[in-house]
């Protein structure tokens, strides 16, 4: 036993240490939870273990719908707030969903599509698949991407067109 002293050591030196404690319970995805683990917390390791896998990254990346719901729903949960989760002085999400939308506005995006983005707006499965269709052949195109780096104005908002639609819940 060292000279630490009992205020840092949990028992008398006399006393043995406690069992092991049991394996924490399973959160889904696998991640062990820890009993101070928040929900936002606890969905961005499920976020972090489904970006994590192959098999979901490809099906996410060739525009599954069920993958793009689930990790929706994942950063919802992560962004929703919780008891004490707001710190002192941070820009309320109200106040970030505008600075998004002014960027929109400054894009030059129509009205009906950054009002699409403020409200949350939902897109059906087909728009989803060919917005998802378009950005891969879109980042697959050196030209395209040359022209995007280069901050192209046309190409800046097709950009931020195909990221609303994919990051819109798909509605049925």
């Amino acid at each position: 036993m060292s000279d630490i002293g009992t205020d840092f050591y949990p028992f008398p030196a006399e006393a043995a240490p406690p069992a092991p404690a049991a394996p924490a319970p399973q959160i889904p995805g696998g991640v062990l939870a820890d009993l101070n683990m928040t929900p936002a917390q606890a969905a961005r390791a499920e976020i972090e273990l489904l970006k994590a896998d192959p098999a979901w990254a490809k099906r996410w990346y060739d525009g599954d719908p069920a993958a793009a719901q689930q990790l929706k729903a994942l950063q919802l949960q992560e962004h929703q707030h919780s008891q004490g989760s707001i710190f002192v002085g941070g820009p309320t999400p109200e106040h970030q969903l505008n600075q998004q939308a002014m960027t929109l506005v400054e894009a030059g995006l129509p009205s009906d599509v950054i009002e699409h983005f403020r409200s949350g707006g939902t897109v059906s499965a087909s728009e989803y698949a060919q917005a998802t269709a378009m950005w891969n052949n879109c980042k697959a195109d050196p030209e395209w991407r040359a022209k995007l780096a280069r901050g192209d104005h046309h190409t800046k908002q097709q950009h931020l067109l195909m990221q609303i639609i994919r990051s819109s819940r798909i509605s049925g």
